[in-house]
């Protein structure tokens, strides 16, 4: 959530905010001017309870220099009307005062198996805690402090730790994602809708499902139509879609066929997508896990067919030709 203090100074005519708390943090800074402005940002520690190393939002490493209770944080220079976004991901908490530099980084979005790392350089070991931050819904498989293995608490997507921790140190953790993507990302999107006569592919819900599960087979039906509807005519309306192209609706069935495309709910030890032949499978252990494999399966489509509307009859869009029309 929003904090009403950024816990940060940067350049004057840069914007600040501040969300989530702890080693749970994002810093935002936006330029709000046509041309660039430097981000470096000084953040004052004790709102953030702690020696805090950033990342990128997507997990690029920053490198964080920490002395007297403030770090300096360098985003890199923001263009014109842009914006970064940091987001903690280690912290160091003792109660023993020692400048410090160090940096973090995770994968983003990895497929089956991904890592949080960060690494520092203070002026002396210490006692206190480490901190590590990890994806929503993400599993710790492994956590090494300068390659020795440590046993960590997990407590909502955060891991604690307290002990020695010398001065200069790497923690590594080694995670499952929230959902197990066990096929290649090409595969997933190329996976056909049709069958080979033309055909819609099959939509199977979970055995014995509820209202949850006819919720998700009638999601992802939804998202089949407006997208087919949008690659025959993608400057209609939202609303006069309908009208205008035919449906492409996907059967939802409960009894799956024995051959041609066909999405799969089923139950699964935790979420999972899966290519098996004609068949792909989106599992979890209960209608909310499957849901979460879902949403998945479509942001991975999505990135290969993205579209965020036409162009409005803005008059600037209108004087330069460009309303109703849909920019690739």
């Amino acid at each position: 959530g929003w904090q009403p203090t950024p816990a940060a100074t940067a350049h004057a005519d840069l914007w600040l905010s501040r969300y989530g708390a702890g080693v749970g943090t994002y810093l935002v800074a936006g330029n709000p001017k046509r041309s660039q402005r430097p981000g470096e940002l000084r953040v004052i520690e004790s709102y953030l309870e702690g020696q805090t190393l950033f990342a990128g939002y997507h997990g690029n490493p920053l490198t964080v220099r920490s002395e007297n209770g403030v770090s300096t944080l360098d985003l890199g220079t923001l263009d014109g009307h842009g914006h970064r976004i940091a987001r903690a991901l280690v912290q160091v908490v003792s109660d023993t005062p020692a400048a410090l530099r160090g940096s973090a980084a995770m994968d983003w979005q990895p497929l089956a198996r991904g890592t949080v790392r960060g690494s520092w350089q203070a002026a002396r070991d210490r006692v206190g805690t480490l901190r590590v931050r990890l994806p929503p819904g993400a599993r710790p498989i492994e956590v090494r402090l300068n390659g020795t293995v440590i046993e960590a608490a997990v407590e909502a997507n955060r891991l604690h730790w307290r002990g020695s921790i010398p001065a200069q140190g790497e923690v590594v953790v080694t995670y499952a994602p929230q959902v197990m993507v066990e096929s290649p990302l090409e595969a997933l999107r190329a996976f056909p809708l049709r069958r080979d006569d033309g055909s819609p592919a099959r939509v199977v819900t979970a055995p014995g499902g509820g209202d949850g599960d006819a919720y998700l087979a009638a999601f992802l039906r939804a998202y089949v139509d407006y997208w087919q509807r949008r690659q025959v005519d993608p400057v209609s309306a939202v609303a006069g879609l309908a009208a205008v192209e035919a449906e492409a609706v996907l059967p939802i069935v409960s009894d799956e066929p024995a051959e041609g495309p066909r999405l799969v709910f089923r139950q699964e030890d935790r979420p999972r997508l899966r290519l098996e032949g004609e068949r792909l499978a989106i599992g979890g252990a209960t209608w909310e896990q499957r849901e979460a494999a879902l949403r998945r399966l479509l942001g991975i489509r999505d990135a290969a067919h993205p579209f965020v509307g036409a162009l409005n009859d803005h008059p600037m869009h209108v004087k330069a030709g460009l309303a109703g029309e849909a920019l690739d």
